[in-house]
């Protein structure tokens, strides 16, 4: 870690894969990341069954979290990297992180900045398709979420 800032700590939140090219771009970004700055990175892909799925995705909420919560009492600074997720499920993921954070910046005065990484351009469907895609859509405006979009197709 050549630039490693002791105050501040980043956070990586997506799917670290080869399978595909969400998962690759992912696996890159961490490689950089990780190489020059304070980083811990968690995992989104999730393999097995449904059931296997939806209990590892319940764990890996509560470990974000825990991290979370515990790294803003050591932390002045605490920087987020996630890829959001496109559908109803897996946006429920985003929507726990997004309120946690929201309310740690209120309460904790803590400087936290959130790094959306589109992936797909169903994104901006999905958080206009209904009430609750649109309020995850006012959560993102209130967090202040910076969105890294790699293509003009997907910027609307």
């Amino acid at each position: 870690m050549s630039n490693t800032n002791q105050s501040e700590i980043i956070l990586l939140i997506a799917p670290f894969t080869n399978q595909h090219g969400q998962g690759r771009v992912s696996e890159r970004v961490k490689e950089i990341i990780c190489d020059n700055f304070n980083a811990i990175t968690f995992s989104t892909h999730i393999t097995g069954s449904f059931y296997l799925k939806s209990l590892k995705s319940l764990f890996l909420i509560f470990r974000v979290m825990f991290f979370i919560h515990t790294t803003s009492k050591r932390y002045k600074c605490i920087k987020v990297y996630f890829t959001p997720s496109r559908n109803f499920l897996g946006s429920i993921k985003d929507l726990i992180i997004l309120i946690n954070i929201y309310f740690l910046k209120k309460i904790t005065k803590k400087r936290f900045y959130l790094f959306a990484h589109i992936h797909g351009s169903s994104l901006n469907k999905f958080l206009n398709s209904n009430i609750y895609g649109n309020f995850c859509k006012k959560l993102y405006i209130k967090c202040k979420t910076k969105f890294i979009i790699l293509s003009l197709i997907h910027k609307n």
